[in-house]
């Protein structure tokens, strides 16, 4: 069953140490975008891509061009939810391609079933913010946080009521940012 969540893949961003578009790299024969979007279409028919390469095109869904140019992924999460009609709003980077739906799944239950503004994936290492839900009453906060250049991501969800949302082990490899050459060698 398909969720009322408007789902946003945050797909700026100058790849520079990829040196290449992240999200139209190939993995096991398909982009990274191919692999995030079969994880997201069995539980949202809301898609949207936040860029302005046309590149993405191809995918056949919304394009939404940054409000805020090179702001980085707060931009984006702004952008996403100024766009959004939506009051809960899922949140991807263009760099987890061993996403999967199970864990997006559990995620938007867990935040269904708990408040917060912010709920996130994190393991027992690292947290994930651009694996999250955001409220779209957010978006003044983000503006305000972008005018006055305040751009980290992590820094704005610790300044908000968030819910981190801890995997475990076994799945802690599906939330993998791949950022690099190297990065992407090793998964094969």
């Amino acid at each position: 069953m398909k969720n009322q969540i408007n789902t946003y893949i945050l797909c700026g961003g100058k790849s520079s140490r990829m040196r290449t578009e992240k999200g139209l790299v190939y993995f096991r024969g398909n982009t990274f975008m191919s692999c995030i979007l079969n994880a997201v279409k069995p539980i949202s028919e809301n898609i949207c891509l936040v860029t302005s390469n046309r590149d993405y095109e191809k995918f056949g869904l919304e394009l939404v061009k940054d409000i805020f140019p090179e702001k980085g992924p707060l931009g984006g999460i702004y952008t996403a939810l100024h766009h959004s009609s939506a009051e809960k709003n899922l949140i991807l980077s263009c760099d987890i391609p061993l996403i999967s739906t199970e864990i997006i799944e559990r995620l938007l239950k867990i935040t269904a079933q708990k408040y917060a503004e912010i709920s996130y994936l994190a393991d027992s290492e690292n947290e994930f913010p651009l694996i999250g839900v955001y409220e779209k009453k957010l978006t003044k906060a983000l503006e305000f946080s972008l005018q006055y250049n305040e751009l980290r991501v992590q820094q704005f969800v610790k300044s908000r009521y968030s819910r981190k949302i801890i995997v475990d082990a076994e799945e802690a490899n599906l939330l993998k940012n791949i950022n690099t050459q190297q990065q992407l060698a090793s998964l094969n």
